[in-house]
């Protein structure tokens, strides 16, 4: 079993299932949108037990073998606090940064915290290769493994091709990796941009109550990728949605909670109230960082 969040897009827990393993989801923070240090720690505590160094669940009587921790919208989690709980429970931490490239917690970027992580490049990430992504990690035997699986695991030995094991055919080609390199070169002025972009929102806004932006908080700098706010419970999210897009503003949603989906739904959850507060309140506003002149 792995420990995902609800409140993530749907490709975190469907690599669990992918992998013929299952997710037990918890909830996230008001703050950073993240995985909550306290919720985690209270669901290991009274669900889980201990045998040969392995960490089992009471319920299902599966081994949990690892966190994945999704920083959304380019806000850190409480990443420290969550490499502690891993460390405590000999959980593995996978870090999924898809959202963040440029985005930092105590002067370090995210994604190198956890044991492994993952940043992507699809299309409308602050840099595109137009798909695809990178993996990232400190440990030499994770990469050897990568690097063996994105090439069908095609090994040589004695001058002879073999396929060793499953892989698959995941290396990026060639054209994708120097659009890739070519966004590289702008990515301190996309990144300049995001921030401007989401001060001139806050500015705009500073004075309606009913608006409260998800802002950096200390020791934290984001990359602003979708610059996002919660809507007092006066406001009708649907119907602002409806109404901004007639004046042709693109306000959305965040994505629906992952517990709540058809094929995800009788796998174990946490309580959700911070979870479904968010989507129940959240809007994204347009952040290309093509907004900023």
């Amino acid at each position: 079993e792995v420990i995902v969040p609800s409140l993530t897009f749907v490709a975190t827990a469907n690599v669990v299932l992918y992998c013929n393993a299952k997710p037990i989801f918890v909830d996230c923070e008001m703050d950073s949108l993240g995985i909550c240090p306290d919720n985690l720690n209270v669901f290991l505590k009274k669900n889980t037990f201990y045998k040969n160094n392995n960490l089992y669940n009471k319920e299902t009587k599966k081994k949990i073998k690892a966190l994945i921790a999704t920083h959304i919208y380019g806000m850190p989690n409480n990443i420290e606090e969550l490499c502690s709980i891993c460390k405590k429970y000999n959980l593995r931490l996978i870090e999924d940064a898809t959202e963040c490239l440029g985005t930092f917690y105590n002067n370090k970027h995210v994604g190198s915290f956890g044991d492994i992580s993952a940043l992507s490049f699809n299309g409308n990430k602050i840099i595109t290769t137009a798909g695809g992504g990178a993996i990232m990690t400190n440990h030499k035997n994770h990469s050897n493994e990568a690097n063996l699986m994105i090439n069908v695991s095609k090994e040589k030995k004695k001058g002879i091709t073999i396929h060793s094991k499953l892989g698959f055919n995941y290396k990026m080609p060639g054209l994708n990796a120097s659009l890739g390199l070519a966004q590289f070169k702008k990515i301190n002025s996309f990144l300049k941009n995001k921030r401007k972009l989401a001060s001139k929102y806050f500015k705009i806004f500073e004075d309606l109550s009913e608006l409260k932006f998800f802002k950096e908080r200390n020791n934290t700098v984001s990359n602003y990728w979708i610059i996002a706010a919660c809507l007092s419970k006066s406001i009708d999210k649907e119907k602002l949605i409806k109404q901004a897009k007639k004046k042709g503003i693109a306000l959305q949603s965040i994505w629906v909670p992952l517990h709540s989906l058809k094929y995800f739904k009788n796998y174990q959850r946490t309580s959700m109230r911070n979870t479904n507060h968010i989507f129940n309140n959240l809007i994204c506003f347009p952040s290309s960082p093509y907004l900023i002149k």
